[in-house]
């Protein structure tokens, strides 16, 4: 596991998970109902571009990055292959336009800055991260 997924891993959360799978998330299954908080923290990171594929009834999201794929929330579908070729691009502005997304969004960034912050003093490193340009500028409601 890289940095980030680990860092993903601690900062996924019950309240980061999408609605609709809530009752599906579990300790054990963290990334489930994560995928477009996490796609946007992604971009935020690494740039790239957000895709959106259908899996079944679901839309989901994950990341291209100088032509790569990233998606550390694939683990969700483990009974289900995902076909990255029917991906279409994806905007960070009408992901954020949705309340839900957007409030389970800042809790994420809070927590990936938080776990950043302790991986780094774990590791004693001195460098910076983009993840610290991310503003909270709006309230969190719940």
């Amino acid at each position: 596991m890289g940095n980030l997924e680990t860092i993903l891993y601690l900062s996924w959360e019950k309240k980061t998970c999408y609605k609709d799978s809530r009752d599906k998330w579990t300790l054990d299954k963290p990334y489930v109902g994560q995928c477009a908080v996490t796609s946007l923290i992604v971009n935020d990171l690494l740039g790239g571009d957000i895709m959106r594929v259908k899996v079944g009834d679901e839309s989901h999201y994950y990341n291209v990055v100088d032509g790569k794929i990233i998606d550390y929330t694939a683990k969700q579908y483990e009974d289900t292959s995902i076909n990255y070729a029917d991906g279409k691009l994806a905007y960070r502005e009408v992901l954020l336009g949705n309340l839900d997304t957007r409030n389970r969004y800042y809790i994420l960034v809070r927590n990936v800055k938080y776990n950043m912050e302790l991986y780094r003093e774990e590791k004693n490193s001195k460098k910076e991260t983009k993840i610290y340009e991310l503003k909270l500028n709006e309230k969190v409601e719940y």
